[in-house]
């Protein structure tokens, strides 16, 4: 009797490390799928016209600040996606100091772009 109730208490066991393995699996990959998914969209945090908000990126702040920032002030939804946005984008590094014009209704690349003087929009600077 002791026996088989050893075993069924490894089964139990087993089975329930599977159910578990199983749940992280799926949560990791619903949490990986729409992290992907943020990092290449290019929907911005509102549908236009969006709402103005004056950024001010000071003298050797890093990307990491200045994503925090774009945070705070409700321009991006997650500062760890902006950040691989601007890591994986052509004007990585290129970030520049000044106060800017951005709008809720951009998607982290066209801020990058601002962010950094490459854009036709980058009339918003005003150094």
């Amino acid at each position: 009797m002791g026996r088989v109730i050893k075993h069924l208490s490894l089964l139990l066991m087993k089975v329930l490390l599977i159910v578990l393995i199983t749940f992280g699996l799926y949560y990791f990959g619903t949490y990986a799928f729409d992290f992907g998914r943020q990092i290449y969209s290019e929907e911005g945090m509102t549908a236009a016209p969006g709402k103005d908000v004056a950024v001010v990126v000071s003298e050797g702040k890093s990307v990491k600040e200045v994503a925090q920032m774009l945070e705070r002030f409700g321009l991006i939804r997650n500062a760890y996606v902006f950040m691989v946005q601007e890591r994986l984008s052509r004007y990585h590094g290129q970030i520049q100091p000044g106060n800017y014009v951005l709008n809720t209704s951009q998607s982290g690349n066209t801020m990058i772009a601002i962010l950094s003087g490459h854009t036709e929009e980058s009339g918003n600077k005003e150094t």
